[in-house]
């Protein structure tokens, strides 16, 4: 089974390969239409929920926590939607008290409607859990139906190399961190399967297209 991140929120990004799709999670776009043929083709659709360092304004007092949580639910429920996929990645780590909260507040309200909530979290590796996340890694395991861990770009991983994708060897640690804290069945390991690259420039990258990834795929 597979779970996809689809851009764009169009069915036929999705038609060629939907005997294989569980769910989706739909950024850009995402229609009522959209979300009805995703289900007749047996397939679960996340609504994607993201955005900058100023998102924090979402969560950083219970009150306006409380307001967004309850749009986050109505439009689930305009939409028909069977749960929410956080993408909030953008802000410092002194918010995880504060988010966490968030995250178990909307959890809490999801499943009491029937949904689910997926989130995207960091590759954290040995020695990275703690006070530098910008959650608490046991509570998503306890809270979250999904966890997608995003196992890429080599930047991140320290490596210098040319690519959106980490190395296996780098993707196997990371997976086996969130291993010892996620029961297995919530993990998804995120990949990407699309045609941007990156140029690494000193410690930052460019996104480039190319026709072929320039680091060998077996790597």
């Amino acid at each position: 089974q597979i779970s996809t991140w689809i851009v764009g929120g169009d069915w036929k990004a999705i038609e060629p390969y939907a005997d294989i799709i569980s769910s989706a999670s739909v950024f850009g776009g995402i229609s009522k239409e959209l979300v009805e043929r995703c289900h007749d083709a047996d397939i679960e659709v996340y609504m994607p929920v993201g955005g900058d360092e100023r998102a924090v304004l979402t969560f950083d007092t219970p009150e306006h926590s409380d307001v967004a949580v309850q749009q986050l639910l109505q439009r689930c429920e305009e939409l028909g939607a069977d749960g929410v996929d956080l993408d909030y990645e953008c802000f410092e780590s002194e918010w995880q008290e504060r988010y966490t909260a968030f995250i178990v507040k909307l959890s809490k309200e999801l499943h009491r409607t029937g949904r689910k909530l997926s989130i995207c979290v960091n590759a954290l590796m040995p020695g990275d859990i703690g006070e530098y996340s910008r959650y608490d890694p046991k509570v998503v395991g306890e809270v979250c139906d999904q966890v997608r861990v995003m196992c890429y770009d080599y930047i991140w991983a320290g490596t210098g190399r040319l690519g959106p994708t980490s190395t296996r060897p780098w993707a196997k640690d990371a997976m086996q961190t969130w291993a010892k804290i996620v029961p297995r069945e919530k993990l998804i390991m995120g990949i990407p399967a699309y045609s941007h690259d990156q140029d690494v420039l000193t410690t930052s990258g460019r996104q480039a297209r190319y026709s072929k990834p320039p680091v060998d795929p077996s790597q």
